[in-house]
């Protein structure tokens, strides 16, 4: 990951109240893509 999770709720944080239960989604950690069907690459 860029940034460490404190850095990404601190960020978070400034801007939004975050709440016990609340999920942040960062979306899919690379080196996933290779095992989707079908292969994007051909």
């Amino acid at each position: 990951m860029h940034w460490s999770v404190a850095s990404i709720i601190a960020t978070l944080s400034e801007f939004t109240t975050l709440e016990p239960g609340d999920l942040i989604a960062l979306g899919t950690p690379p080196g996933v893509g290779h095992a989707k069907k079908p292969n994007p690459a051909g």
